[in-house]
């Protein structure tokens, strides 16, 4: 039995750190969108850290959650409130219990 089968609901992010350079995309498991939120900034914070000093010169990243549905992913959306945009989601909807490691701070 193969691990990285997806079942239904399973959540990943998709990172492209220099959009049109014809690399993969970077992709990661993640539990839930709190999760997911957390990680997508993390990994903006960390290109403007190495726009910041110099470790690259430019670049035009992107990047976002998407669930597995019907065996095929798709752009994530709250299955209960129909909202597609992350941040928002997540600023609306608190977690449940505090949680200090999702708390990723933006770098000076």
């Amino acid at each position: 039995m193969n691990n990285d089968t997806p079942k239904e609901g399973d959540l990943k992010v998709w990172w492209q750190p220099q959009a049109g350079a014809g690399i993969p995309n970077f992709e990661v498991k993640v539990a839930d969108p709190y999760e997911g939120a957390a990680i997508l900034k993390a990994l903006a914070n960390y290109d403007l850290f190495q726009l910041k000093h110099n470790v690259k010169p430019s670049f035009i990243n992107t990047g976002g959650l998407i669930m597995f549905d019907n065996g095929d992913w798709y752009d994530w959306e709250c299955p209960k409130t129909y909202e597609s945009d992350l941040d928002q989601w997540v600023e609306d909807n608190p977690r449940p219990t505090a949680d200090a490691s999702s708390e990723i701070p933006t770098p000076a």
